[in-house]
C-alpha cells in the first residue's frame, strides 16, 4: 500500500466516520431540543469534514454563526466550487457513510428510532486522548449538527446546493 493510500485508509474508514456521525448527532440533538437528524442529513457530514478545505471552513466558523455563515465563507473566499462539489462527494462517499452509520449503530453510539430520527445513545466522550486533528473534526461535526438543527432539510439543500 502506498503512503497516500495508507493515509486515505486512516481517514476514510467506517470507525472514524462513525465518530463523526455520532458527534454530528449530538450537536443536532442539542440544537433541536433532543430531536435527532433525519438520516438524509448524515450523508453531508463526511463529504464536508473529510475534505480538507471544506473542513477548514467548518472548523473556522463559530457555532453561533450558523449554516448560512458557513456558506458565506465560500463566497467570500471565491471558492463556491468547493461548495458545489459537496453533492458529488456525498454521492462518492455514500458507501462509506452507510458503513459508518452501521458501525455507529453496532457500537451503540447511535440508534435509529421509529420516527426515522438518528439519536445519540450516549454523549460521553471516550477517556483516551485523541489527536488534535481528530478533536477539531469531532468539534466541527457537532457544530455542523447544531447548524442543521436550525434549518429544514429543504433549507439545507438550498444553502449547500445539494439534492437529497
Amino acid at each position: 500500500m502506498t503512503r497516500l493510500s495508507l493515509e486515505v485508509a486512516r481517514i476514510q474508514n467506517p470507525a472514524f466516520g462513525a465518530l463523526l456521525l455520532w458527534r454530528f448527532s449530538i450537536g443536532y440533538a442539542a440544537g433541536a431540543a433532543g430531536r435527532g437528524p433525519a438520516p438524509q442529513s448524515l450523508f453531508l457530514v463526511l463529504p464536508i469534514l473529510l475534505h480538507e478545505e471544506t473542513a477548514r471552513f467548518a472548523i473556522g466558523t463559530r457555532t453561533a454563526s450558523g449554516l448560512r455563515a458557513f456558506r458565506e465563507k465560500f463566497t467570500a473566499a471565491r471558492r463556491e466550487d468547493l461548495l458545489y462539489a459537496i453533492h458529488d462527494r456525498a454521492r462518492e462517499l455514500r458507501p462509506l457513510t452507510i458503513a459508518a452509520l452501521q458501525t455507529a449503530v453496532h457500537a451503540r453510539l447511535l440508534v435509529i428510532d421509529v420516527s426515522a430520527e438518528v439519536l445519540p445513545v450516549s454523549q460521553v466522550m471516550p477517556r483516551h486522548k485523541w489527536a488534535e486533528e481528530v478533536r477539531k473534526l469531532a468539534a466541527a461535526a457537532e457544530k455542523l449538527g447544531s447548524w442543521l438543527a436550525k434549518v429544514s432539510l429543504f433549507e439545507t439543500a438550498a444553502i449547500l446546493g445539494v439534492r437529497f
